[in-house]
């Protein structure tokens, strides 16, 4: 049966999603789910997946991790488990591929923007205080508020100009956290990252908080940075 549900799969949903640079993987079941099919690609640097899962505690099937998309159905034979991928792949045709092309075109975090941010994050970071007028080694949480806003204004950016906001804004981050925790930062010379550890073993990635947090809606922007400021150190 497991096998012929397989089978079920590629065939409906296996050329399209190949066109779309999709490949399938077929996870073993999960304690209260079973994974149908996980579908993923890389582009550019940029991993995305989605998949379609039953919930073994409700026994529906759901397409998921497609913003935008909610979809939820019962099964109870092959012929409707037919039906019901047949209902995925008419979705994906008709909007989801579309909306998952679309999140690759945002902005997005790579390797060479960690290489520069570790270049350049201790200038950025006081090049950020003379144009706000603060003082180097006295920002802190009272601070985290223009964080915050500087944020919200890349938000505004075209894509193109979001990373080098991002990186600029991160450095100051990090001098904040710094400042708070008087530590050194942690380069990891194979990833390629940067990250500020307590003595309990925390640690925050700041570029990646910060870019993080601009994925956010505005409202949340604010409460987002504050709980990653206050969890370390």
């Amino acid at each position: 049966m497991e096998n012929n549900y397989k089978k079920i799969v590629k065939e409906i949903l296996g050329e399209d999603s190949k066109k779309h640079g999709f490949s399938m993987t077929f996870p073993k079941k999960l304690v209260s789910t079973r994974p149908i099919v996980y579908l993923n690609r890389a582009v550019d640097g940029v991993y995305q997946e989605f998949d379609v899962t039953e919930n073994l505690i409700t026994g529906k099937i759901g397409l998921n991790r497609i913003p935008g998309i909610k979809f939820e159905a019962s099964y109870s034979n092959e012929d409707s488990f037919v039906e019901i991928l047949t209902e995925i792949a008419n979705l994906l045709n008709e909007k989801g591929y579309e909306i998952l092309d679309m999140e690759m075109k945002k902005p997005h975090l790579h390797l060479e923007d960690y290489e520069v941010f570790i270049e350049t994050y201790i200038g950025l970071a006081n090049d950020f205080c003379l144009a706000h007028n603060l003082s180097i080694e006295s920002v802190g949480e009272k601070d985290l508020q223009t964080v915050a806003d500087e944020i919200a204004a890349i938000k505004k950016l075209s894509n193109e100009e979001v990373i080098p906001e991002i990186i600029r804004v991160s450095s100051f981050f990090a001098k904040l956290i710094l400042n708070k925790i008087g530590t050194a930062v942690c380069i990891d010379e194979n990833e390629k990252t940067l990250s500020i550890k307590d003595e309990r073993g925390m640690c925050v990635d700041p570029l990646y908080s910060i870019f993080a947090a601009y994925t956010l809606d505005e409202q949340f922007i604010l409460p987002n940075i504050q709980a990653v400021y206050e969890s370390i150190g």
